[in-house]
């Protein structure tokens, strides 16, 4: 049996300022190869942030993608800091190691709200959210989840549309 290489996640994109985050699992291998969040062209997420924020995001260079999501108040980070995975599929992570949630939630005092971008995402992350934050699993921005474009943006606005409290 073959084993998998080991890989290492990116930092969160944050600041004191968040109100919002969105958690996924683990980068695609694609993503990786990009060195950003969410690289895969197929993948929906900054579509769906575009669409929400009436931002071009899909467009647009990565810096500036991150820059308009930290003016909105957005940050972005993985539940996993490493993992052991051939492929892209959640379902793939092996001996995944956690990020260390608590330092960012110390990190941004403002946030209330977090978004997990899938199911693995919550299962992995959900016990070690604070009880002062909302947490909810938003339809994966994945294309390996097949729920319709509109449907996912459906969910995902709802999300957002809470007071920034």
């Amino acid at each position: 049996m073959s084993s998998s290489p080991w890989l290492t996640g990116f930092a969160p994109i944050h600041s004191p300022h968040i109100t919002h985050l969105i958690l996924g699992s683990f980068p695609s291998e694609a993503s990786l190869s990009r060195q950003g969040y969410y690289g895969h062209p197929q993948n929906q997420f900054w579509r769906l942030m575009g669409a929400i924020l009436g931002e071009p995001m899909a467009t647009l260079d990565y810096q500036t993608r991150t820059e308009i999501l930290l003016a909105n108040r957005i940050g972005l980070w993985d539940v996993y800091s490493g993992c052991e995975r051939i492929g892209s599929l959640d379902s793939a992570i092996r001996r995944g190691q956690l990020n260390p949630l608590h330092v960012l939630f110390e990190m941004a005092p403002a946030l209330r709200h977090v978004g997990f971008n899938g199911k693995a995402a919550a299962k992995a992350g959900q016990a070690h959210i604070p009880s002062h934050i909302r947490a909810q699993t938003l339809p994966s921005s994945s294309p390996a989840y097949t729920l319709a474009f509109d449907a996912k943006l459906q969910q995902w606005r709802q999300f957002f549309s809470h007071d920034q409290a």
